[in-house]
C-alpha cells in the first residue's frame, strides 16, 4: 500500500448520544449523525464512555487497555495528571501506528 488511510478518532466530550437527546431534550440529532455517516464515519449509536473523565477515557482507549494499575502507581488520593498526559502522548495506539 503506497498511501495509508487517514484516521480520525473524534471526541464530542460531554456530547450526548443520540438517544438521550431525543429523550431529555426532544433535540433529533439525525441529521449531524446522518451527515458523519455519509461520509464515510462509524457512528457508534450506543456508545458509553469507560470513564467519567475525558483524560482517564483517552489514555485508556489510546492505550487499547483499562487503567487498573493507575491507582497503584499514583495512590487513590492523587492529583497528579502528568501520568495520564504521558500516556495520552506516547500511547500504545499512535506507536503501533506509527510503527505500521
Amino acid at each position: 500500500v503506497d498511501t495509508l488511510p487517514n484516521i480520525y478518532y473524534i471526541i464530542l466530550d460531554a456530547y450526548a448520544r443520540a438517544d438521550v437527546l431525543e429523550d431529555a431534550y426532544s433535540y433529533d440529532n439525525s441529521e449531524f449523525l446522518n451527515s458523519l455517516t455519509e461520509m464515510g464515519f462509524f457512528v457508534a449509536d450506543k456508545s458509553l464512555a469507560n470513564y467519567a473523565q475525558t483524560d482517564l477515557s483517552l489514555a485508556s482507549s489510546l492505550n487499547l487497555s483499562y487503567l487498573d494499575d493507575l491507582t497503584s502507581l499514583v495512590g487513590s488520593e492523587s492529583r497528579d495528571r502528568r501520568m495520564l498526559e504521558k500516556a495520552i502522548q506516547e500511547s500504545a495506539l499512535v506507536q503501533f501506528l506509527e510503527q505500521n
